[in-house]
């Protein structure tokens, strides 16, 4: 298989876990070579570890939605599970191993974001950024609340438990 990116990128944007990596871009870095989301404020061609934020049936069904939405599905329950305080860990902690991945995991939105309908999501000339980890967080957490059925019986369970006490 051929990847689309050229570049392999190193998890820098984990500025949180890593002090010594506070690469926030401001504009008068963005033109830098050796900023680490240099490529990332540009992207024409989303791979297989992107997930395309927005609205729409059209991201939902791209390969690193779809890919984001099986790693997720293995921490709903620690997301359940977890207290309030807890729940934002867990969603740090998605994206954390999405942006470990390699290629590195992304999240995109569209510069664009005037072209709706069917097909504009693979519409050509779309050019795609990432969102940063604040609202990749977000997104995990979107993701996490989502009651699917699979996790369906889980929720009941847990109601039923807390109906006990």
């Amino acid at each position: 298989h051929t990847h689309t990116h050229t570049h392999r990128f190193t998890s820098k944007t984990m500025s949180e876990e890593k002090p010594d990596a506070v690469t926030s871009s401001t504009d008068a870095e963005e033109n830098e070579s050796d900023a680490p989301n240099e490529d990332w404020s540009h992207i024409t061609k989303p791979g297989p570890h992107d997930v395309l934020c927005g609205r729409g049936g059209g991201t939902n069904n791209h390969s690193g939605n779809v890919k984001f939405r099986q790693v997720v599905n293995e921490y709903k329950l620690k997301y359940l599970a977890a207290s309030k305080v807890d729940k934002p860990k867990v969603a740090r902690e998605v994206v954390k191993l999405w942006r470990g991945l390699d290629p590195s995991g992304r999240f995109l939105a569209r510069k664009d974001d005037g072209r709706r309908g069917p097909g504009s999501v693979k519409a050509e000339g779309n050019v795609w950024y990432d969102v940063g980890d604040k609202k990749a967080r977000e997104k995990a957490s979107q993701c996490l609340r989502e009651r699917t059925p699979d996790v369906l019986p889980y929720v009941r369970e847990m109601q039923r438990q807390q109906d006990i006490l």
